[in-house]
C-alpha cells in the first residue's frame, strides 16, 4: 500500500499470480529434467492450480496469532521464530517492542517444485524489506 499511512497497519499481503500465457511461457522453456523434477508443472494454470507466490506480514497482536503451515501443535510465528512447513517459509522480528511474524507461500504443486530453490531467496528479500521500512531488528529467517 502506498499510501502514507501504510507504515502503521497491522498487517500487508501481497499475491503475485502468473497469468496462463506467462506458465505456458515458463513451461515451454522448461528443460526435460526440470519437468521431471517438477511433475506438476504440466498441469498449467488449468483453472484449478494457478501459479503464484504470497507474503503475509503482521505486527503487534496479529503476529501472535500467525501460524506457519498446519502445526499440529498451533504453536505461533513468534514463538517459533523461524522455519518451513507445509510450502510456508516463516520468519520474525521485534519491531520497536513489538513482535512481527512474516510468511511466503508459492501455490500449486509443480509450480512450487520449480520456484522452491529461489524461494529463501525471494522470502529473504522481501522480510528485509519489510522489516527495514518498519524500523525492526532481530529479524530471525529460515537458513
Amino acid at each position: 500500500m502506498g499510501a502514507p499511512f501504510a507504515a502503521h497497519t497491522r498487517g500487508e499481503s501481497c499475491t503475485l499470480a502468473v497469468s496462463q500465457a506467462g506458465a505456458q511461457r515458463i513451461h515451454d522453456g522448461l528443460t526435460d529434467r526440470e519437468r521431471a523434477d517438477a511433475p506438476g508443472a504440466s498441469r498449467i494454470h488449468d483453472g484449478h492450480h494457478p501459479w503464484w507466490i504470497r507474503t503475509q506480514t503482521y505486527f503487534g497482536d496479529e503476529a501472535k496469532g500467525t501460524y506457519g503451515g498446519s502445526l499440529p501443535s498451533r504453536i505461533p510465528v513468534v514463538e517459533r521464530k523461524t522455519g518451513r512447513q507445509d510450502g510456508v517459509l516463516f520468519g520474525s522480528a521485534d519491531c520497536q517492542g513489538r513482535p512481527a511474524a512474516f510468511t511466503l507461500q508459492a501455490g500449486a504443486t509443480g509450480y512450487r517444485e520449480l520456484v522452491g530453490p529461489r524461494l529463501a531467496e525471494l522470502f529473504k528479500a522481501y522480510a528485509t524489506d519489510a522489516a527495514a521500512r518498519r524500523g525492526c531488528t532481530e529479524l530471525t529467517l529460515p537458513g
